[in-house]
């Protein structure tokens, strides 16, 4: 199957999503369900 990335950044990416919905939902005060549908 090929896929849309490289294996290698999953791991950072899994990071950089974990840190940015941290931020939103403890330092911004946005619900987390608000947040998913912004991002998506």
């Amino acid at each position: 199957m090929t896929r849309a990335y490289q294996e290698i950044y999953l791991s950072k990416v899994q990071q950089v999503l974990g840190d940015a919905f941290d931020y939103a939902v403890n330092a911004c005060h946005i619900p987390g369900n608000d947040f998913v549908k912004l991002v998506l």
